[in-house]
């Protein structure tokens, strides 16, 4: 009778708790204070139960993220079909449209699990900070090739960024960041991460495509949460900030008119409607920070284009005044770029209504239903009988940006 191998590392009671948390919390409830080390050869460390119960950890807590942390319950419109020529639109949540395919996981899953720990422990001795070092060069470098591996990078990500954002580490960061561009649009803005066209024409064209206007709208609600972070900075961070800003936001609105999948624009329109709320905001007079004053007419009327202009102008030169004007002007182009995303959209519908109804395309008529019926802006919602919403937001905001950055006409 032959002895059953001692298993080296309790799976059980230290690495599937830890990724559950993250899973289901995110960073706050991640930190490891007291953790035994990974040992570095994996022989006789799974157990068979013990993979099986990871991998429903993983598409759990994955679906889990989706639903609750993306708000997957909200209902939003949706192309379905291999080409946006020949789709069908669908209205739904999450779990009314994702596919289950993507839910599976390959063994770089596994180690992204066990370099994500390995990067939150608490290094005590040499032995560990060599595995610590390994495991943070590994995080910069992953590729994940699988739909799950990717959506499991998204969220097990959060708790071991602060230890890939520093020093040399950042060039691998950034190349990370373009191969993956859901990361890349969260992160890319904070560390200056170009943006990749073949990858973000690979992610719109692949099996994720449906999860996309939740996974979106998820990164670019992070923009928001930093968005008065921005103005903490010094004049030149702020200037990198807005320019990554407006690349990612272009690139991707590139990548949505080459692959036609307009129900993609929906996130991109709730983030234009953010930022004309936080210029309403600095035209009332009401710090941009506070919520509740966002998106709502101030004293019962709305400002006009001229209005807020000079209170984003005013601010730029509050917050920079001790830079040169020419300096702050730099500041308001690069601020300007970013508000003026929404002539994109804009441009793309006007596109659209020179075909003939006849000769549209299922994504053509849903661009146009789009813009008439406010359809799938959920963050805020329209309000009762309130129309051209969109249409309205996207001028006021270009005519806005134009007098922010200089320009005339």
């Amino acid at each position: 009778m032959s002895d059953a191998p001692i298993q080296p590392f309790p799976i059980r009671d230290r690495l599937t708790p830890f990724l559950t948390r993250t899973l289901l919390t995110g960073t706050a409830d991640a930190v490891l204070k007291k953790a035994p080390a990974l040992p570095r050869s994996r022989a006789n460390l799974y157990a068979p139960e013990d993979l099986s119960e990871l991998g429903t950890v993983f598409s759990q807590g994955v679906l889990h993220a989706m639903v609750h942390r993306a708000r997957g319950w909200e209902r939003r419109p949706v192309l379905i079909g291999s080409r946006a020529s020949a789709s069908r639109m669908t209205t739904g949540r999450l779990w009314d449209v994702a596919t289950g395919d993507c839910l599976r996981f390959s063994d770089g899953a596994l180690e992204l699990a066990e370099h994500v720990y390995t990067a939150c422990r608490p290094q005590r001795e040499k032995p560990d900070t060599q595995a610590y070092t390994r495991a943070v060069a590994a995080l910069s470098e992953g590729t994940w090739t699988y739909p799950g591996d990717q959506l499991l990078a998204y969220w097990l990500v959060d708790p071991a960024w602060m230890h890939l954002t520093t020093g040399k580490r950042l060039d691998q960061l950034r190349r990370l960041l373009r191969r993956q561009p859901m990361l890349g649009l969260r992160l890319g803005p904070w560390v200056q991460a170009p943006p990749d066209p073949a990858a973000l024409d690979a992610l719109i064209n692949g099996p994720t495509r449906t999860w996309l206007p939740w996974w979106i709208a998820h990164a670019l609600r992070l923009w928001r949460t930093w968005e008065e972070r921005i103005w903490r900075r010094d004049l030149q961070l702020h200037i990198d900030r807005r320019q990554t800003q407006a690349a990612w936001f272009g690139a991707w609105l590139d990548a949505i008119e080459r692959s036609g999948f307009h129900d993609l624009l929906p996130p991109f329109m709730d983030h234009l409607r953010f930022m004309l709320g936080s210029l309403e905001a600095l035209a009332a007079g009401i710090d941009p920070s506070d919520s509740a004053s966002m998106h709502r007419e101030h004293n019962g009327r709305t400002a006009t284009p001229d209005e807020l202009a000079e209170a984003a102008i005013d601010r730029v030169r509050h917050v920079f005044r001790r830079e040169r004007e020419s300096d702050r002007m730099r500041a308001r182009e690069a601020w300007a770029e970013v508000l003026s995303c929404g002539a994109r959209i804009q441009a793309s519908l006007q596109t659209v209504r020179a075909i003939h109804p006849i000769d549209r395309d299922p994504n053509h008529e849903f661009l146009v239903e789009l813009f008439g019926s406010d359809l799938g802006l959920c963050d805020p919602k329209p309000r009762r009988g309130e129309t051209g919403v969109v249409v309205t937001a996207v001028r006021r905001l270009d005519e806005a940006g134009r007098t922010i950055g200089g320009r005339l006409g």
